[in-house]
């Protein structure tokens, strides 16, 4: 629907392009025809939240679709939206979620999707957000930094372990990879790898303004993304 605006539109798209399954339509679906666009992005945030903790944590593809059943349940017999938005259908495990985003993701299937949700929580929604038909899960803190790279100077060999595939290390680029410039150091990276490639990723975009890339601002990045996710699944960091 026109009316809902660009936060919608987004939200669904991020949704479409980042979550493993369809399961989380017939929900929308049945709620449109009830309760037409009332509090009808409330409801996409609360099943976003719940379908992606699900998959996360990794319920099976069975668990995830009962779960969803019993959301079109909750909405079936609900005689207004405010109902259904208080129903427990929507409850996760959120100890487990948030100690699984704050690991290793690299690799894990859901990595992309919770670095789109990311880009869904930077942007103004002033705009749709135009995500690129290829993206890539990249390092910024490469996985083969050169022998005298500045990477190995600003961090050790026990650090490059602990924080390779977190999140505080990873980012989309539009494209494919080029790997021969991944490897490079961050000011120039930042120059010949990203600039063309996050015009339109806002949670990207927002390295280049970075002159550097040490130790210390990766974990300020890592826990300003991870405080961000918490906030939008409604967990009190």
């Amino acid at each position: 629907p026109t009316s809902l605006g660009n936060a919608y539109r987004n939200r669904i798209n991020v949704m479409r392009r980042g979550l493993p399954a369809t399961d989380w339509i017939p929900p929308v679906l049945a709620w449109y025809r009830k309760f037409k666009a009332q509090k009808l992005l409330d409801l996409i945030e609360r099943i976003d939240n719940k379908f992606s903790a699900d998959w996360i944590v990794q319920l099976t593809p069975t668990q995830r679709i009962s779960n969803m059943n019993e959301v079109l349940k909750a909405i079936e017999s609900a005689r207004t939206p405010d109902e259904v938005l208080a129903s427990r259908v929507f409850d996760f495990d959120s100890k487990q979620l948030m100690d699984l985003l704050d690991g290793a993701i690299y690799g894990r299937r859901f990595a992309r999707y919770v670095l789109l949700r990311l880009e869904y929580l930077l942007a103004s929604h002033a705009a749709p957000l135009n995500l690129p038909d290829e993206i890539s899960v990249e390092h910024i803190l490469p996985q083969t930094p050169g022998k005298a790279s500045q990477w190995l100077k600003d961090f050790t060999d026990a650090q490059r372990e602990v924080w390779l595939h977190r999140l505080g290390n990873l980012m989309l680029l539009s494209r494919r990879k080029n790997t021969s410039l991944g490897n490079l150091d961050f000011a120039d990276k930042r120059v010949r790898y990203f600039e063309d490639r996050v015009e339109s990723l806002p949670n990207s975009q927002r390295l280049l303004a970075l002159g550097t890339f040490t130790l210390g601002d990766l974990e300020v990045r890592h826990k300003d993304l991870l405080n961000r996710l918490a906030g939008s699944y409604g967990i009190k960091a």
